[in-house]
């Protein structure tokens, strides 16, 4: 896990700055975690807000290696959309402040 050493609620309060440098820690955590535990893979786990099931109110990523997906379930499911259909969305959100 790697946690920034000033308090940040979530993603929308830490600084980009120290966001930076928790990614560049989380970068040589894995490289690590995979190199001395021959882990094939790694999952970067984050979550925001409690709707995204953020438990721990103080900013941080875990790195977690892995080893076989079968145990993996993702928590969406893949549906193609025509690029196309985006588009009003992709305005809403650059247009937000």
């Amino acid at each position: 896990m790697v946690v920034p050493r000033a308090h940040h609620r979530d993603l929308a309060e830490i600084p980009v700055e120290t966001a930076a440098h928790v990614m560049r820690a989380a970068v040589e955590v894995s490289r690590r975690l995979t190199g001395a535990l021959g882990a094939p893979g790694v999952n970067l786990w984050h979550a925001s807000g409690e709707a995204a099931w953020q438990s721990v109110f103080h900013f941080h990523v875990h790195v977690v290696p892995r080893y076989d997906s079968a145990d993996l379930t993702p928590p969406w499911a893949e549906v193609e959309q025509p690029v196309e259909s985006l588009a009003g969305l992709a305005g809403e959100i650059r247009a937000w402040r």
